[in-house]
């Protein structure tokens, strides 16, 4: 075969290739399209209500652990409390109300299993109602496009690293029992539970670096569903007592 007649074949292999890659990626791009309209047409049929309704039963109002997306908790040191904000697939959000350790260490594992009978024993839960249709949209997306493995500042691994390993190092970084208060941000998917973001009261002690999930997680704190899972825990002037950090600038350890 001569010189000529290879790279004409090259050329053709090569344009096939690009073609199948074009094709791909354009096959992508519709189902990517198709899929997202079809969410659109789903949530657009959803209408936001907002209450505070005692929760006896969580299957009458279609509490189901399968279908829980996001959690937000803050840990109540010193009182024996942690808070739970939950928020699900279909908009549905709720509040909820644990006492004493083992009863938390049996609800964490209970949401790992996917066990929605254990789940929401000995919590104290309150409905909130569903978020807008258009609120669901968004949030759903930009889970979707999150990258919850993504690389991370740990305010922990840091102020070792700084410290080199030596207690009390040159940084000084309070404990966890010392802070209040202190707000986790966890993803569930299908039992595998990823903590995205925690905030304490001196700063931000973990952070993924990914937009779309802080994107997410900035809706929900500025959400009407957040604004009460707040004034539950610290009364109507939250805001005096509580900050909410967004920014790199506010890591623990820098």
């Amino acid at each position: 075969m001569t010189e000529k007649k290879i790279r004409k074949k090259l050329r053709k292999i090569l344009v096939i290739t690009f073609a199948v890659f074009a094709c791909a990626g354009l096959f992508f791009s519709v189902r990517v399209l198709v899929k997202r309209i079809n969410l659109y047409n789903e949530c657009s049929k959803v209408e936001e209500y907002r209450t505070r309704e005692k929760v006896s039963d969580p299957k009458e109002y279609g509490l189901d652990v399968n279908n829980l997306i996001i959690t937000m908790m803050v840990w109540g040191y010193g009182t024996d409390k942690d808070y739970y904000l939950y928020i699900f697939g279909d908009g549905k959000v709720a509040m909820g109300t644990i006492i004493g350790v083992d009863n938390e260490s049996a609800h964490a594992y209970a949401v790992e299993a996917l066990d929605n009978t254990t789940v929401w024993k000995n919590v104290d839960l309150v409905y909130l109602g569903r978020m807008s249709g258009r609120d669901l949209y968004s949030l759903i997306v930009l889970r979707e496009k999150a990258n919850f493995e993504a690389d991370c500042y740990d305010a922990d691994i840091e102020y070792w690293r700084l410290s080199e390993g030596i207690e009390p190092g040159p940084i000084i970084m309070k404990s966890g029992a010392e802070v209040d208060p202190w707000i986790t941000a966890i993803n569930h998917n299908n039992g595998n539970d990823t903590y995205f973001f925690i905030e304490a009261a001196d700063g931000i002690r973990y952070f993924i670096y990914d937009k779309n999930a802080h994107k997410m997680l900035w809706s929900i704190e500025d959400s009407w569903y957040f604004d009460q899972w707040m004034t539950d825990i610290y009364g109507d002037d939250w805001r005096s007592k509580v900050t909410i950090y967004r920014s790199e600038k506010d890591f623990v350890v820098k």
